[in-house]
This record gives structure tokens, C-alpha cells and sequence, in this order.
């Protein structure tokens, strides 16, 4: 099975930027879905470099969003 490991991105200088990177990562996942055993079980994972703090993120279900400044 294939592992996937993206890395997300936090933040754009303009929506060109922003629709540009949304579109690779959704050709990036249709190209794992085209796969014999596509990838299953996927989920966001937040590292903060603090177990304390990573424990307590997974605890909350937080709540991800776009927003703009």
C-alpha cells in the first residue's frame, strides 16, 4: 500500500498562489486514487513539537480554516 505523506501549506501571498496549490494537491490525491491499492485512512496530523500540546490538539478536534488577514 501506498503511504502518503503531504506537507500542508499555511499561508499564500495571493489567491493565484492559494487556487494554484489547491489544484496540485487535488491532482496529487486523484493520482493516488488511480492507483491499484489506493491509500486508505487518511487524516491531518498537527506537529507542534510539543507532546504536551500535540496530545491536547488531537483531544479538541480542532477546527481548520481559510481565512484571510
Amino acid at each position: 500500500m501506498i503511504q502518503v505523506d503531504i506537507e500542508l501549506k499555511q499561508s499564500w501571498d495571493t489567491l493565484d498562489e492559494a487556487i494554484s496549490y489547491f489544484l496540485d494537491l487535488v491532482l496529487e490525491l486523484k493520482a493516488l486514487q488511480r492507483q491499484p491499492e489506493p491509500p486508505t485512512d487518511l487524516f491531518l496530523s498537527i506537529e507542534t513539537g510539543d507532546i504536551d500540546l500535540d496530545e491536547q490538539v488531537y483531544e479538541k478536534d480542532p477546527l481548520i480554516s481559510l481565512k484571510s488577514l
